[in-house]
């Protein structure tokens, strides 16, 4: 997704020791894409289960994260 700027669907478990999850991956289209980002849900991400301290935190333009179960 990031190298051809085409749209993916990822599909993941989710525990609550998992902390600050999708810094990295938002990071990394900051760290290419700078401010502009992606296009609108250009990485969709949707977890299962129970998310941690700074779920989606900072999510950068173009990552989208739905959480199906609980967060803190």
């Amino acid at each position: 997704a990031l190298e051809a700027r085409q749209p993916v669907s990822i599909e993941l478990p989710i525990r609550n020791v998992d902390r600050s999850t999708g810094a990295m991956l938002s990071g990394e289209v900051a760290k290419r894409f700078k401010h502009k980002g992606l296009r609108e849900d250009t990485i969709s991400v949707k977890l299962t289960g129970t998310a941690g301290q700074s779920f989606g935190a900072f999510l950068a333009r173009g990552v989208s994260f739905e959480l199906v179960g609980a967060a803190n």
